[in-house]
């Protein structure tokens, strides 16, 4: 006994459009990981030019804070600088070619 008032029932017309919704918003997600991507590599690119800066001026502290600490030995002025900005010398970190760094808070 077949019905004649039903009819086949295909799932694909109700699934359809939530299938194109997903494919959408999956289109935006990917652009804008493309979009973070490329911002990603502008600022490493300009990290390239600010990093040897960045050293060169470190290398410099460093190396002033060692003179100062030096020269605390003999001078009072240099004594208070170190106790004033609280200067001091740690070990240098097990690596190669690692300097001393002068710690200053």
């Amino acid at each position: 006994m077949t019905d004649s008032s039903s009819s086949a029932y295909s799932a694909f017309w109700p699934l359809l459009p939530v299938l194109l919704v997903l494919i959408v918003i999956n289109g935006f997600q990917l652009r804008t990981t493309f979009e973070q991507r490329s911002a990603i590599h502008r600022l490493s690119a300009q990290l390239e030019t600010v990093l040897p800066q960045a050293r060169l001026i470190n290398e410099t502290m460093v190396g002033l804070s060692r003179d100062v600490l030096n020269l605390a030995q003999t001078s009072t002025g240099a004594r208070q600088i170190v106790a004033e900005f609280q200067i001091r010398q740690t070990q240098p970190p097990a690596g190669p070619g690692s300097a001393a760094e002068v710690v200053t808070p």
